[in-house]
């Protein structure tokens, strides 16, 4: 990466963080972050650091990446660490089907995640974990708009008093448990 995208990308992160240090008690409180705040980590490609060029990303040095985010943790810890995890998934799409990667990260505002938050309500059970309603229906709301990969899964809605995981070792695959 040539070195003006690289203080491009590290001076995009330390307007961001500017703007971060403000809103840093509301987004503690509420543990959301504002439209303004997603908006503009979605525009100066902070989500996408770590994503190949061909699929929309920036493609950056890993230097460079580890930056940004520290850059960004000096405005809020938690927003630099979402944005740590929307890199690390990011970091999948070279090793899936092309049509797939397209697929999943068309979407410039679309977000992607992995956990529960802090680990809470989750509790690990044979075959993987039975998460509370309070956090499933939290994780569902944030899903039901923003997750590219529904392009390419298959929704079962499941009724039941339990959770069972269904884990297919033969087949690389995807889908949801339930969807309310």
């Amino acid at each position: 990466m040539p070195q003006t995208d690289t203080v491009k990308i590290i001076n995009a992160a330390a307007l961001v963080a500017q703007r971060l240090s403000a809103q840093a008690d509301d987004i503690e409180r509420t543990r959301r972050f504002p439209a303004p705040v997603t908006d503009a980590l979605i525009s100066t490609g902070m989500l996408r650091m770590l994503l190949p060029k061909a699929y929309g990303g920036g493609e950056i040095d890993p230097s460079a990446y580890l930056s940004a985010v520290i850059e960004l943790a000096k405005g809020d810890g938690s927003v630099a660490w979402n944005v740590f995890v929307a890199n690390s998934t990011a970091m999948i799409a070279p090793y899936l089907p092309e049509e797939s990667a397209k697929a999943i990260f068309d979407d410039p505002a679309a977000l992607m995640a992995c956990c529960p938050p802090d680990g809470q309500g989750a509790k690990a059970v044979d075959g993987g974990y039975l998460v509370d309603p309070q956090i499933a229906q939290a994780v569902q709301s944030v899903l039901r708009d923003t997750a590219s990969i529904r392009k390419i899964s298959n929704v079962v809605n499941v009724e039941s008093t339990s959770f069972d995981v269904l884990v297919d070792h033969g087949d690389i695959g995807v889908g949801w448990a339930t969807e309310a």
